[in-house]
C-alpha cells in the first residue's frame, strides 16, 4: 500500500522567494551592464563627434586665411556657409558635409541671414551623446 503523503504538489512559500531572488539579482546585473555598454557608446559617439569638429574647425581656419572662430555658433555658421550655395530659385542650400551627416538628435538648427536677403536654415548648436550643448 502506498505511505500517503500530506504535502500538496507546487513549490513552497521559501522556494518561490528564493527563484525571485536570483531572477532579481540576475536583473540588477543586466541592468548594470547595459548602463555600461550604454555609457561606453556614448563616449566613443562624442569622442567620434569632437574629432570630426575639429577637423571641421580647421578647415575654417584654413579657409578663412587663420582666422579662428569667435564662439561654436560662429564656427558652426562659418563652416555651413563655405558649404553653402544658391540654387536656380534663389534658395539657400548646403552641400553635404561633416554637420549634415550628424543625428538630428544631436543637433539644433535655426534659420540664419545669408547674403540677398536669403535665410537658411544652419546647425547653431552641436550637443554631446548626453544631450549637453558643446
Amino acid at each position: 500500500m502506498r505511505a500517503y503523503h500530506n504535502r500538496t504538489l507546487g513549490f513552497s512559500i521559501i522556494e518561490m522567494l528564493v527563484v525571485l531572488a536570483v531572477i532579481a539579482i540576475l536583473v540588477g546585473i543586466a541592468l548594470a551592464v547595459g548602463r555600461q555598454v550604454m555609457d561606453s557608446s556614448r563616449r566613443e559617439l562624442t569622442h567620434s563627434e569632437l574629432a570630426a569638429l575639429l577637423g571641421a574647425e580647421q578647415s575654417v581656419v584654413h579657409k578663412t586665411a587663420g582666422m579662428v572662430p569667435q564662439s561654436m555658433y560662429n564656427f558652426l555658421v562659418e563652416y555651413q556657409q563655405l558649404h553653402a550655395y544658391r540654387d536656380v530659385n534663389g534658395v539657400w542650400r548646403e552641400h553635404s558635409n561633416m554637420l549634415t551627416r550628424l543625428p538630428a538628435s544631436m543637433v539644433k538648427s535655426t534659420l540664419v541671414p545669408m547674403p540677398n536677403n536669403g535665410s537658411m536654415l544652419m546647425i547653431t548648436q552641436v550637443n554631446d551623446a548626453w544631450g549637453n550643448a558643446i
